[in-house]
């Protein structure tokens, strides 16, 4: 018998088994992941300071429309005025409708009605528009935002922005009617 030589057949099993190990340790190409949403298409978390209002908000609550009346909360009362420096009922509703919702409501309470589908005070939803007729002008004269358990948000002539109770006597009789727009579920 013929003797085989060894070493040039080993060398030859090293070489390959070499070859093996060396191109199985590329790094495989990985799929894509998903790029992330663009900081615009992400909500940002409301956070509202519970103790702004008299009721408990609960996480089926519209955040956004406490939080943004909660920037108001405590804004003085001016004839016209339409920022925080000062702010009239028609406008702190036509604010909040237009930040909260994206709706631009008419500047004047008496026109406000025009906007909105009548509604029974029974069937009241957060985010309604009240109207009010204080005095004997026998016409719509101060317009406020239901928030819920009777509860509104309203700038005050006196007390500028703030939260009242429907069932406080002077609201009870000044109450007109209530409206909700159409966008506003």
């Amino acid at each position: 018998m013929k003797k085989i030589e060894l070493k040039p057949f080993l060398l030859i099993i090293a070489l390959i088994i070499s070859m093996q190990i060396s191109s199985s340790c590329r790094t495989k190409k990985r799929k894509s992941e998903p790029k992330p949403k663009p900081i615009t298409e992400i909500q940002k978390p409301v956070s509202v300071n519970k103790s702004s209002f008299p009721f408990v908000i609960e996480s089926n609550n519209n955040k956004s429309l406490y939080s943004e009346i909660e920037k108001w909360l405590g804004t003085p009362h001016k004839t016209g005025g339409c920022d925080k420096k000062g702010v009239d009922c028609s406008c702190f509703v036509l604010q909040v409708y237009k930040n909260v919702y994206g709706i631009d409501l008419s500047r004047r309470s008496v026109d406000m009605i025009n906007n909105v589908s009548i509604v029974s005070k029974n069937k009241l939803q957060e985010g309604d528009i009240l109207f009010f007729i204080i005095g004997a002008a026998n016409r719509i004269s101060h317009v406020g935002i239901y928030l819920k358990e009777n509860y509104f948000a309203h700038a005050s002539s006196s007390k500028g922005v703030m939260v009242s109770n429907l069932d406080e006597s002077y609201w009870a009789k000044s109450f007109y009617k209530a409206g909700r727009h159409k966008k506003v579920k």
